[in-house]
């Protein structure tokens, strides 16, 4: 049987697979979430932290099994799929970190993020300094820096 804590899972899972699994549509969200609304600063903060190696904070995810789940999936903003999978996990705490993250290193398209000055949203691409990544003594937050102009993403 059952008891409520036994269905909690702390899990770990590799960043890479959790992206990959967006993008495939298998994480998607509930349509009760709000709509992606980050701003630079707090992009570059996450950027930083995960180039560290820090703590971004828990993903909660539900998983889905078959009709469990009473609420529409939506795609992760920034995933593109001509066929929709049904989803195997809902993302229901961590949407903000998780979008970000994807669309900033599995998109392949710029990031749509919200202007701290009149809430306009823009594109931005982000780009990482290599030269400061490896000096130890820099400051993870001046590694990165967005641009509005069209750019180019160099796949790693």
């Amino acid at each position: 049987m059952n008891t409520p804590i036994s269905a909690f899972d702390l899990s770990k899972e590799a960043l890479p697979d959790l992206l990959l699994k967006i993008q495939q549509g298998f994480i998607q969200l509930p349509d009760l979430q709000r709509s992606f609304c980050w701003h630079d600063d707090l992009v570059i903060d996450l950027l930083a932290s995960v180039s560290q190696g820090w703590p971004i904070g828990g993903i909660l995810l539900q998983e889905v099994s078959n009709g469990s789940w009473k609420v529409c999936p939506r795609l992760v903003e920034g995933v593109q799929l001509e066929q929709v999978p049904i989803p195997t996990e809902l993302i229901l705490d961590g949407q903000q970190r998780c979008t970000t993250l994807f669309m900033c290193l599995f998109s392949n398209r710029p990031v749509r993020v919200q202007s701290r000055r009149n809430d306009k949203m823009s594109d931005r691409w982000y780009y990482v300094d290599i030269q400061k990544a490896l000096d130890p003594d820099v400051e993870r937050d001046s590694l990165f820096w967005a641009s509005i102009t069209v750019g180019f993403v160099l796949a790693l």
